[in-house]
Formats: C-alpha cells, structure tokens, sequence
C-alpha cells in the first residue's frame, strides 16, 4: 500500500512512518509539496494522511 503522510512536525511523520512499517510510506511536510508530487510527478497514493492543524 502506498500511503502519503503530510505532517509539518517531522517527529510525528516518522512516528507514524514507523507505525506503517513494511508499507510504501512518503513524507511530505507541507501540502504544496504533497499537491505538486500528485499534479506534477503523477504520484498517486493509496491512502493520505494529513496533520488538520497546519499552518
């Protein structure tokens, strides 16, 4: 499963990148990184997981 996780505190992505450990998991740590992975590179995830208190 390829998951995206977009999280402007570095700790808690890697927490949970480890939490998912033995999926395909990106970091992103704000949401135009994540957008222009999608829009741009053609990324596509299976699943998204956002920090909802982002600046």
């Amino acid at each position: 499963m390829r998951i995206a996780v977009c999280d402007d505190c570095m700790e808690d992505a890697l927490s949970l990148k480890k939490i998912l450990m033995g999926q395909e998991v990106s970091l992103y740590s704000d949401a135009e990184s994540l957008l222009a992975d999608v829009e741009v590179n053609n990324k596509q995830y299976d699943l998204y997981l956002l920090d909802i208190f982002m600046e």
